[in-house]
């Protein structure tokens, strides 16, 4: 008998900074032209989750100095396009098994209709008299926020806000036994907490916003994305 043990792959926010050189390729040209952009580092990332739609996400890179360009390309044997069956797109509602919020799923009367989080790590950059470009990139405090949007029913959320209760958030997206997990361990709500009942049957909703902070005993960290290649 064999038993395989799947460990999942994890990333958090931390101090050490990664460089990277992007090259844009524009094939469509006879020769195609080649811009190559070094010293980039990635600034902001986001993430939305929003009921019937796919999840989504984007990065913002900054970097050091205009891109050089030119017709021969940095990597001649580029990888392959990803492959959709090996990384399929993953959708709120049809692929999000959870959502916890400290430590127990937050459905019922409290459904959640989207959650949406942004990283902004405040890189800045050093600039010279010596240099056209920057001479370098500076990281200073990684600020975690996001929004909760719940469906109004119950006073329990509400309370926390008021009460500026630290809680935790976590939701789980799993699709052809792949699983994606994002964790934010201690977060205070900190802005909007206004429902209103704008007019007859119309669905009463709770906007929350949300500030992240550094949970120290167990994470060491603000956000955490776990990915598991198998889930069952």
């Amino acid at each position: 008998m064999t038993i395989r043990v799947y460990c999942g792959d994890q990333v958090k926010n931390g101090t050490t900074q990664i460089g990277q050189t992007l090259e844009r390729g524009f094939l469509g040209q006879d020769t195609p032209t080649y811009i190559k952009q070094p010293g980039c580092v990635a600034s902001q990332f986001a993430m939305n989750w929003t009921a019937k739609q796919k999840i989504t996400g984007d990065v913002t890179y900054m970097g050091m100095t205009g891109g050089a360009q030119g017709t021969s390309p940095l990597d001649a044997s580029p990888d392959a396009t990803t492959s959709l069956t090996s990384f399929p797109v993953m959708a709120c509602s049809a692929n999000v098994g959870r959502i916890g919020e400290a430590g127990a799923t937050l459905a019922s009367p409290d459904f959640v209709k989207a959650l949406t989080f942004s990283i902004n790590n405040n890189i800045t950059p050093i600039e010279t008299i010596s240099t056209v470009g920057a001479a370098g990139l500076t990281g200073h405090a990684c600020t975690v926020s996001g929004q909760l949007d719940t469906y109004f029913g119950s006073n329990a959320l509400l309370t926390k806000f008021f009460n500026s209760t630290l809680t935790s958030i976590n939701v789980r997206a799993v699709k052809d036994s792949r699983a994606v997990i994002v964790s934010f361990p201690q977060v205070t709500y900190n802005a909007n907490g206004s429902p209103n009942a704008t007019a007859q049957n119309i669905d009463v909703m709770l906007s929350l916003g949300f500030q992240a902070s550094k949970e120290e005993t167990y994470t060491n960290a603000q956000i955490l994305m776990d990915r598991f290649e198998f889930y069952a």
